[in-house]
């Protein structure tokens, strides 16, 4: 009679040995792997418009469009001599030719009015317009007199009225007994817009790949956690990957509001027209300073606060620096106090929140400068690819942490305040889902906890309307190596 198979039993079941060993353990396959089972963050996220928007506000917008108006230039009004003036005799009427910059309006239109009296900035000399010329756009001219009969109208250590001289406007002075009426000077006002853009980013992933378990476990840090879409039974790696894809999409709005530009062509998506970032703003329309390599000395930080002052900027300004640009700021600073003749981190009263962000802050010629070092700026950082030429290496950008001051009049009632130099626009997103901080987040799919359809998977989506307003730039400084 046949026994009962055990072809199906493995055998032997043990083996002797001197001593088990970890060969053998390993043969069989029965190591346990010994790995860290949460998983684990490379780089950190480091994002300007994060910063601005908890410390300088968000404020909310009911259209796309949104504008203010500013100030043209200075209260106080000059122009610039054109061509030199050679050696007017003393108490001689000169013919005074204006620059292309002190025409406005297609070149039809100057400051320089009949009965002003004038003053040179070299030499203090004064005199007075007596006819001016402005039947030809952009060339317009006047002539003027001295006020004293001994002087000639010429700058100072020259017998000539220099090109480039730039003359004074100083009113109807000397008007005259019985003085006849002397035309205004009318501001000139600048419409300052800009829109909100729509930026959206979504995260799609299939039943299967959403239940299964891998290897580490994944924790939030700072994606959807706080936005209200939780976990609950999503695998790690999925979960990982919805919060990097949230991430991504912060830093991509981050983006768009420092750098981004405006959609004028066609062939592309229909109903938008982009958002200007505010850095192409500040390049188009701020100020610009430049240094060479090596060469980002005190004296150049001297230069810039001058300019800060000339421009009105507050006493609290913060600039922000690729990587190169504050090595060679620290290297500065360090070189010329080696003792520590400076402090650090004593700002104003949000000290604590700007150290928190990274910021330091630095005093020189009654200006504070809160420095940040923009990961932005470097692509490097980023994106971790190197360009043989990056646009913003060796950048930095001065922001005046302040506002301008506004007056207008509201039923006869003239209220005033201060429009921030720098704030970021939203409009609110319509529905449903999780709004938080203007962006709108919502969840739909068989797999998801609501908005389920017949499909077998699972959708996150994030949509924001942001733009940035930007007001004063003439308190904006681009700051540039090369």
């Amino acid at each position: 009679m046949a026994g009962i198979s055990t072809t199906n039993i493995p055998s032997p079941s043990v083996v002797s040995l001197p001593t088990s060993t970890y060969e053998l353990i390993s043969n069989m396959q029965m190591l346990a792997p010994h790995y860290w089972k949460e998983y684990v963050q490379n780089f950190g996220a480091q994002n300007f418009t994060t910063w601005l928007k908890t410390f300088g506000g968000m404020e909310k917008v009911e259209g796309r469009d949104f504008f203010h108006i500013e100030d043209a230039g200075k209260l106080m009004s000059a122009i610039t001599n054109k061509t030199a003036v050679v050696a007017p005799a003393a108490g001689a009427t000169v013919t005074v030719g204006l620059s292309v910059n002190d025409h406005y309006s297609s070149g039809t239109m100057s400051p320089i009015r009949v009965g002003e009296t004038v003053r040179i900035a070299s030499s203090g000399i004064e005199g007075k317009v007596l006819t001016i010329d402005k039947t030809v756009a952009s060339t317009h001219t006047c002539t003027i007199r001295p006020l004293k009969s001994t002087l000639a109208f010429v700058s100072a250590g020259s017998a000539n009225l220099l090109a480039g001289e730039i003359l004074k406007l100083a009113s109807n002075t000397e008007a005259g007994e019985s003085s006849a009426n002397i035309n205004p000077q009318i501001p000139i006002d600048v419409k300052v817009s800009n829109t909100t853009t729509e930026i959206r980013d979504d995260w799609s992933a299939s039943d299967r790949s959403e239940m299964e378990k891998v290897w580490y476990d994944y924790q939030a840090d700072g994606g959807f956690g706080s936005a209200g879409i939780a976990r609950g039974k999503q695998g790690a790696f999925t979960y990982k990957g919805l919060v990097k894809a949230n991430q991504r999409f912060l830093n991509n709005v981050d983006f768009k509001l420092q750098f981004g530009g405006v959609q004028t062509n066609t062939g592309l998506n229909a109903g938008t027209v982009g958002t200007k970032g505010f850095v192409p703003e500040i390049v188009s329309r701020g100020n610009a300073v430049t240094y060479s390599l090596g060469n980002l000395n005190i004296s150049k930080l001297h230069a810039i606060t001058a300019q800060m002052l000339v421009n009105g900027n507050p006493q609290q300004n913060q600039w922000l620096m690729d990587i190169f640009q504050r090595q060679e700021f620290d290297d500065t600073l360090f070189a010329q106090y080696p003792a520590g003749a400076f402090v650090w981190g004593s700002a104003s009263a949000s000290e604590a929140a700007s150290v928190a962000y990274g910021f330091d802050s630095f005093k020189i010629d009654n200006f504070m400068l809160q420095l940040g070092l923009n990961a932005s700026f470097n692509t490097e950082v980023t994106h971790g690819k190197t360009p043989d030429t990056d646009q913003y290496r060796n950048f930095g950008m001065i922001i005046p942490q302040g506002g301008v001051m506004t007056k207008y009049g509201n039923g006869g009632t003239v209220l005033s305040g201060k429009l921030k130099n720098l704030q970021v626009m939203y409009q609110e997103p319509m529905g449903g889902g999780v709004i938080a901080n203007g962006v709108k987040v919502w969840q739909y799919g068989g797999a998801a906890d609501e908005n389920m359809t017949g499909t077998m998977n699972h959708t996150v989506s994030m949509i924001t309307y942001q733009g940035v307003r930007a007001a004063g730039l003439q308190q904006f400084f681009t700051v540039s190596g090369s």
